[in-house]
C-alpha cells in the first residue's frame, strides 16, 4: 500500500507527518507532508458532503473520457447555480 492509499483509507485526520518519514517525497519536507494531510482532509470532507448523484455524474464523465478539470468546473457551476446536477450529463 502506498502512502496516499494509506492516507485515504485511514483518514488524513488520523495521520501525522512523522508517519511518512520513509516515504521519498513526503519525507523531504515535514511542511509539505502536513500540507498534503490538510488538503486530503478537505477532500475527504468535501466527498462526504457531496450527494451521491454528484459523485455518480463525475464518475460517468470520467468514464466517458471527459477532461477532469472541465468536468469539476461544470459540476461546481451547476451546484452553485442550484440547478439539478443531472442536466450536465450528456
Amino acid at each position: 500500500m502506498d502512502s496516499l492509499e494509506h492516507l485515504l483509507l485511514v483518514g488524513p485526520d488520523q495521520c501525522v507527518p512523522q508517519q511518512f518519514s520513509s516515504t521519498p517525497f513526503l519525507s523531504e519536507d515535514a511542511n509539505t507532508c502536513a500540507d498534503l494531510l490538510r488538503v486530503l482532509s478537505v477532500l475527504v470532507s468535501l466527498e462526504n458532503q457531496l450527494p451521491d448523484e454528484v459523485k455518480t455524474a463525475f464518475e460517468r464523465e470520467l468514464y466517458q473520457l471527459k477532461i477532469p478539470d472541465q468536468t469539476v468546473a461544470d459540476i461546481a457551476r451547476e451546484l452553485m447555480s442550484g440547478d439539478d446536477i443531472v442536466c450536465i450529463i450528456s
